[in-house]
């Protein structure tokens, strides 16, 4: 009898979690459908790589233990089932350096902090931009635009090499949407919009001080504004 209790409540489990992605992917629909209107993009339409960038230093520690970042991605992954050509979101961690690791997929999603993240053998460190903007710059494609989500909860210690590679980014196929959390002080974030020596303004950033506490529509909004900002420019 306890066995299929047990077999019961998986299930109920990945039902509630396959229900939780259905609403996600709902709530993405009805923004981009009046985002079109508002903007003029054809988000209906519209293919481009959506890759995930996390910090992986040590004051997000507690954000990745309490399930705030497993939260965030599920949140995030209806992106990559809409708009990325392949149906994955690629992803890479950050700290002091960086590494890129098994993409969030359907298989994957529900559990990806756990099964992906912890057991990817990257370690928590310092806060360094630069890095794997330089690894992500070196493999975009002109054929459809890449989408970098950057999650971070902190200035960093690299911002000369870190403007460098922005510059460089500028007449790349792709934006780069920080996305700051939490309460820290986000000042070289919100002047890289004045960047100098950059073809395009290829940079937006917005925050939320408690990312675990916004809604869907928010996010969304907010996030695809600044990217339908690029995509007219």
């Amino acid at each position: 009898m306890g066995f299929f209790s047990k077999k019961t409540d998986k299930r109920a489990a990945a039902a509630d979690i396959s229900r939780i992605l259905e609403e996600h992917q709902e709530n993405l629909n009805a923004v981009t459908v009046n985002l079109t209107k508002t903007t003029g993009v054809d988000f209906e339409g519209l293919k481009s790589r959506v890759k995930l960038v996390l910090d992986y230093s040590g004051s997000m520690e507690s954000l990745y233990a309490n399930g705030t970042v497993q939260q965030v991605i599920t949140q995030l992954f209806p992106f990559a089932l809409k708009f990325d050509d392949d149906g994955e979101l690629e992803c890479y961690l950050f700290s002091n350096g960086h590494k890129e690791i098994d993409p969030c997929n359907l298989e994957n999603y529900a559990n990806y902090v756990n099964d992906v993240i912890f057991k990817s053998g990257f370690s928590m460190g310092g806060t360094k931009y630069a890095s794997v903007l330089e690894d992500i710059h070196k493999k975009i494609t002109a054929d459809i635009p890449d989408f970098i989500i950057y999650i971070t909860d902190g200035d960093n210690f690299d911002k000369s090499e870190t403007d460098n590679i922005i510059r460089k980014m500028s007449t790349d196929n792709c934006f780069i949407l920080f996305v700051g959390i939490g309460r820290s002080d986000f000042g070289y974030l919100e002047k890289l919009d004045n960047l100098s020596g950059r073809e395009i303004d290829n940079t937006g950033f917005i925050r939320f001080k408690d990312i675990a506490a916004v809604n869907d529509s928010e996010m969304y909004t907010k996030m695809l504004t600044e990217y339908s900002g690029w995509l007219k420019r």
